[in-house]
């Protein structure tokens, strides 16, 4: 178990070549099939932020369009107060 043998039996260990598995990518034909799809990737994600951002702009110019419309209650208030509204009667328990 101690000795230099590789998965394979041999007892040779090869030399760790750095741009080897650069070299295999670039010659292989899926890299461009890869970088393909890495650009369809990216055009999607660009057209669905588009979409959410047009989507939340234009909900809140629908929202501030509903709030401007409702009065608030400040501007009911002029005068005297109103009287206090009766709270509900509560429910006894029925034996």
């Amino acid at each position: 178990m101690g000795s230099n043998m590789g998965f394979d039996g041999n007892s040779s260990v090869k030399p760790v070549q750095p741009f080897s598995r650069i070299r295999r990518f670039l010659a292989c034909e899926d890299g461009p099939a890869v970088v393909e799809y890495a650009v369809l990737l990216l055009l999607i994600i660009i057209i669905c932020l588009m979409a959410v951002t047009t989507i939340g702009t234009n909900a809140n110019g629908t929202f501030n369009k509903v709030a401007n419309s409702i009065p608030s209650t400040q501007q009911q208030t002029t005068g005297s107060p109103s009287s206090p509204a009766k709270a509900p009667p509560s429910r006894s328990a029925v034996p």
